[in-house]
């Protein structure tokens, strides 16, 4: 009961309903209730709390948002054109966390010879939210790298994977059963595949295109 009369509760005294009691505070920054209060505020488009709490509000309003987790939101900028922002926002408590610089495998050759995957998932081996940034080149392949807002520090994974992202299109990755997962191209002969970067295993899965894709 609770719980759906606080869904209801604008986000101001929301996070004011915080310091009530261990339990409202508990229950407010449950991951699911933090879902369902999100879902909701979207629906709504109540979008200006994202918006406004962007580095120097530099956020490209066709395509800011590349992952969501339980709520939680990984938004993409570019204050400039060689450089991009990666940010978690949470709508519910209205804090923002600038990530970083992701990690670079190695110097590109010419401007946006180096491109990116991007993706949200939440580990529940070890509890932990982590983002994956996937760089590719064309004729290399892809690189990934791991970020945990415990370290708040990004891991490279040691392996070259023989991949590269189908198009700019699909670089935002779709997280279910433990893993996001991307439409590619082979590195080898083209041919068009989905790949799953396991979040537990930090690995990667290849799977076949279903049989009546276009």
């Amino acid at each position: 009961m609770i719980d759906a009369i606080l869904s209801r509760v604008p986000v101001k005294p929301l996070c004011r309903f915080k310091l009530v009691s261990k339990s409202w505070q508990s229950l407010i920054s449950d991951p699911d209730f933090v879902a369902n209060y999100s879902k909701t505020a979207f629906e709504n488009k109540d979008l200006n709390f994202v918006y406004n709490h962007l580095r120097n509000g530099a956020l490209d309003y066709r395509d800011p948002f590349v992952g969501s987790c339980y709520g939680l939101f990984l938004c993409e900028v570019h204050p400039k054109p060689d450089r991009r922002v990666l940010s978690l926002i949470n709508p519910v408590t209205k804090e923002s966390k600038t990530l970083p610089n992701t990690p670079k495998w190695r110097l590109p050759r010419k401007p946006y010879a180096n491109r990116s995957l991007c993706g949200l998932g939440f580990d529940h081996s070890t509890n932990e939210y982590k983002v994956i940034d996937g760089q590719y080149t064309y004729s290399d392949g892809i690189v990934f790298s791991v970020y945990t807002l415990q370290t708040d520090s990004w891991r490279q994974i040691d392996y070259l994977f023989p991949y590269h992202g189908h198009s700019l299109r699909d670089r935002r990755g779709i997280l279910g059963n433990g893993g996001v997962h991307w439409l590619v191209d082979k590195v080898t002969d083209g041919a068009s595949v989905i790949i799953s970067f396991l979040l537990a295993e930090e690995g990667v899965r290849e799977m076949a295109l279903p049989h009546n894709a276009p």
